[in-house]
């Protein structure tokens, strides 16, 4: 295998290294390719993240920061358990430095290109494994998820982002932003490819914690999954470019799908207990967790690092045990709270993320908040979540985007589901 770093001439700035293997398929030549037994990716190309360890390569994680500059001898366990159900990895993607960012602002390697509309936010951190789906070079790519990393450069691109529960999938080999949160998460322009490449990657989980998946994908029962639509309806309507149509657009989709009955809704209820509260738990702990990450390398490289970035890292140092200790407590208490308070739904239906998809040039202050306003909170309890492209055109010229979330370990169930809507969405 060689490498060669792609710089410039990448189009949309979506890569950090190309990988030239004899026998690669050619990029976007196997999105449909299948074999069955046991390597079901076979002439599936892919990109990983630049935070990911592939073997022979030298990782840059978006920074000039010199935290790995060997190459790595090994693959992390996901990479190799794609790789041995037949996926060949091809590139490693741009990225948010260090994954610290949820607008894909600040890279060493300068910011990705939207391919919807170069005036367009991305979305990060994971915006180059968006991009390599959004523009066809892969069928799948890899990317990570602390707050909506995967689905929110997934809503930005018009692609399908997945983040599944937390701890279904191994991340040794990753390098972390804050470990209570973090997840590694997969980008595909269908479904099936999702859930063929998450059974695969699954397998290679190093961990049995039975707390989060021991039921990973089995079948909720046989009666109709219960769907909460509520989060689509009311006030939350101004919130979505075109939500009127949205919404009736969704309702329609449902009807045509027996298999699921709309549940009564939390609204709001679910809002405000999801919504500040794991906020205000997301915010102590990613600091927190993310500065005694990074508090080595900064007496000697602090002067390397993004600015942004590295105001963010700071941020966590006056954060002490105590607080972090009394903030994973309220974090048990909250996931408790969540399950019983959406006990009559086994999946919910989101926005994607606040508002349309801005400009660079129009970022604000919130723009950011509006981002993570629905992904973040299902990062803090830990359940599935995916971001599917609607029909529906926002005045940015992206699909309107939603997220369907389900319950610990239901990830085949919120996957089929997704599948099954966004055909649905489609024909209606």
């Amino acid at each position: 295998m060689t490498t060669e770093p792609t710089g410039p001439a990448d189009e949309h700035n979506a890569y950090v290294t190309r990988l030239h293997r004899r026998g690669t398929t050619e990029p976007g030549s196997g999105s449909a390719a299948r074999s069955g037994g046991s390597r079901p990716l076979a002439g599936i190309p892919i990109a990983v993240k630049d935070v990911i360890d592939v073997a022979g390569v030298s990782a840059t994680f978006g920074s000039r920061v010199p935290v790995r500059p060997a190459s790595a001898e090994r693959s992390a366990p996901l990479v190799r358990a794609l790789e041995r159900a037949g996926a060949t990895v091809i590139a490693t993607t741009n990225c948010q430095e260090f994954s610290y960012g949820i607008l894909g602002d600040e890279s060493a390697h300068g910011r990705s290109i939207n391919p919807i509309d170069p005036a367009l936010v991305t979305g990060g951190s994971s915006m180059g494994s968006a991009i390599a789906v959004a523009t066809g070079d892969v069928p799948l790519s890899i990317g990570t998820d602390t707050a909506g990393s995967v689905r929110v450069p997934a809503a930005c691109a018009g692609v399908i982002g997945f983040k599944p529960t937390f701890g279904s999938l191994p991340v040794e080999g990753i390098f972390p932003l804050a470990p209570t949160f973090d997840t590694p998460g997969l980008f595909a322009r269908d479904t099936e490819v999702l859930e063929t490449a998450f059974e695969a990657a699954r397998t290679a989980a190093a961990t049995e914690d039975t707390s989060t998946r021991a039921s990973a994908g089995e079948d909720a029962g046989s009666g109709p999954t219960t769907i909460d639509l509520s989060l689509l309806d009311g006030p939350l309507r101004a919130e979505t470019p075109h939500g009127a149509a949205v919404a009736t657009l969704v309702d329609a989709a449902v009807r045509e799908l027996p298999e699921l009955s709309p549940a009564p809704g939390t609204g709001l209820g679910l809002e405000q207990l999801i919504g500040k509260p794991a906020a205000a738990v997301y915010s102590v702990v990613r600091r927190y967790e993310a500065y005694r990450i990074h508090r080595p390398y900064l007496a000697e490289y602090a002067h390397l690092y993004q600015p942004g970035v590295l105001r963010k890292i700071r941020a966590g140092e006056g954060i002490a045990p105590g607080e972090y200790e009394q903030h994973l407590r309220m974090l048990a208490d909250l996931r408790r709270r969540a399950l019983a308070q959406t006990r009559n739904a086994q999946l919910i239906l989101t926005p994607a993320i606040r508002g349309d998809v801005p400009t660079w040039d129009a970022v604000t202050q919130t723009t950011a908040d509006d981002f993570v306003a629905y992904s973040m909170p299902f990062n803090v309890l830990g359940w599935p979540a995916i971001v599917i492209p609607t029909p529906v055109i926002a005045p940015s010229g992206v699909p309107v985007a939603l997220q369907l979330v389900g319950k610990p370990g239901a990830d085949l169930q919120v996957l089929r589901t997704a599948g099954r809507l966004l055909a649905a969405l489609r024909a209606v």
